[in-house]
């Protein structure tokens, strides 16, 4: 499905079924109702289903691998930027180190970090002493001093770091999650 923003009012019209879920098709159903323009076709470019954590990223790696490099934000000259790394506008880039392909979002802030290819930073997140890679994550998230992370997706507002006490880690872990732990 390609999608306008009229989608958000028909999903927010619709209720749950009896899956718990709310159905795509009853959506598309209340636009078609109310006469809102509702087109088939075929499409034949790239496609893939993201119903799991490894599609999320494919469609990433995907997504990335089709940009060019674009700098909008501010980097210091302490920090060094690979091939194809797009730093949004009121994105700030310290110390750090970014390697392509890569997106850091609007007003995200990473300071003594290391990020790998295939990382995208979302809209106002904070990065510090952060080591990722092919990884997404999402708005407004913070991750601090946290262990090296890889093909992760951190949730919007989620926040990631260093327990100082010694023993083991503290997670909060959302519904249907996966977390895989180093030994």
């Amino acid at each position: 499905y390609f999608l306008t923003p009229a989608i958000h009012g028909a999903v927010d019209a619709n209720r749950p079924s009896h899956r718990t879920e709310t159905e795509l098709s009853e959506s598309v159903r209340w636009l078609i109702d109310r006469g809102e323009p509702v087109d088939a076709g075929e499409y034949s470019g790239y496609w893939r289903d993201v119903g799991t954590v490894d599609d999320v990223l494919a469609c990433n790696r995907y997504l990335l691998s089709t940009q060019d490099g674009h700098l909008a934000g501010d980097v210091d000259d302490a920090s060094e930027l690979g091939p194809r790394v797009v730093v949004e506008a009121g994105a700030r880039v310290v110390r750090s180190r970014i390697d392509g392909p890569a997106i850091i979002g609007p007003g995200a802030l990473v300071v003594d970090s290391h990020l790998g290819p295939d990382t995208s930073i979302g809209r106002g997140c904070v990065l510090r002493g952060a080591r990722l890679t092919g990884s997404v994550v999402l708005d407004a998230a913070r991750i601090t001093g946290a262990p090296p992370l890889r093909d992760s997706i951190i949730g919007r507002g989620a926040a990631i770091g260093r327990d100082p006490r010694e023993g083991g880690h503290r997670l909060l872990v959302a519904d249907h999650a996966r977390v895989d732990l180093a030994a």
